[in-house]
């Protein structure tokens, strides 16, 4: 976990958001067809378990799900963290 990570989801400079659907716009982001825009400099898209198949999912255009999905070579599998008690 990064330093200081939660002091600053209180603060409001990291924002955690749930949502089913999104749009990116110019100046950032609409979750959930929300329509106060998210001002972001960076969207991380935590998907879970087969994220390169829910983020491949996400678009309708085989166009987009190719660049979106990549290739079996240049998937980075993401860091998990498992606890053991």
């Amino acid at each position: 976990m990064p330093e200081k990570f939660y002091d600053k989801v209180e603060e409001g400079s990291i924002i955690l958001k749930k949502g089913t659907n999104f749009s990116f716009c110019k100046g950032g982001v609409l979750v959930n067809g929300e329509e106060q825009l998210l001002k972001t400099h960076l969207v991380i898209l935590a998907t879970g378990f087969r994220g390169d198949k829910k983020l491949k999912d996400i678009f309708v255009s085989p166009t987009f799900k190719d660049h979106m999905a990549g290739s079996p070579n240049t998937t980075v599998p993401l860091y998990r963290l498992v606890n053991f008690f």
